[in-house]
């Protein structure tokens, strides 16, 4: 259930709230010109989240869609499936294997500030100041470059957001967010595709000959 709730409270998805800018390196600078100017994504993902006061580790992978402004779909694969589409007007949680689906206004994630860089290409400098981590949770390469964030307005659900961002494309490889409970959630992405074509149909409540159609077109 902790990574239902990760994506389902936008967690889903990140981040925190309003604030001032603050100076960054010139491979930031790059990076968030980049994922600011996406217009689709299409990748792969797995995460992992530890819960701290059960001391347990939960792991799910799958993969993610991505339509600017905001458009979402989540396809968690294995044993315990589920896909959350956050639609223009309507969020969907599909759990197949209860065949349930819950429905949300999509409102309630797209007025959360913490995911102002999705839905109104917010830049992640007027949110957030570089700071030195005691507690980092993505391993750095040569290849990659190692960022923590914090919130300049203090939000209870992130105490840091980490970020791993491949040198030679600027592309984000991972992000982790911690919170101040030391909770954490970390997302690793490979497998990334650019501004794909996809179908109007994954976001919003698929029936399976639709999905057949998306994953045709993505895969």
């Amino acid at each position: 259930m902790g990574i239902r709730k990760f994506i389902l409270l936008g967690a889903v998805l990140l981040l925190a709230a309003p604030l001032a800018a603050q100076a960054f390196d010139s491979d930031f600078e790059r990076f968030e010109k980049k994922f600011l100017g996406l217009k689709a994504f299409h990748c792969r993902f797995s995460q992992e989240y530890y819960d701290e006061p059960a001391d347990q580790t939960l792991e799910g992978h799958g993969q993610l869609w991505y339509q600017s402004p905001g458009l979402m779909r989540w396809s968690y694969e294995g044993d315990d499936p589920l896909v959350i589409i956050l639609g223009k007007k309507k969020l969907w949680i599909v759990d197949p294997l209860l065949e349930n689906v819950t429905i949300e206004r999509a409102s309630k994630v797209r007025k959360l500030p913490s995911l102002g860089f999705f839905f109104d290409k917010t830049p992640f400098k007027k949110n957030y100041k570089q700071v030195r981590t005691e507690q980092p949770l993505l391993k750095s390469t040569a290849q990659t470059k190692f960022y923590t964030l914090q919130p300049l307005k203090p939000t209870e659900a992130i105490k840091e957001l980490q970020l791993l961002i491949v040198k030679d494309n600027a592309q984000l490889k991972a992000i982790a967010i911690l919170d101040h409970a030391n909770n954490w959630r970390k997302l690793e992405f490979t497998h990334f595709k650019t501004n794909p074509a996809i179908p109007p149909q994954t976001f919003s409540h698929a029936t399976p000959s639709d999905m057949e159609v998306i994953d045709r077109v993505t895969n």
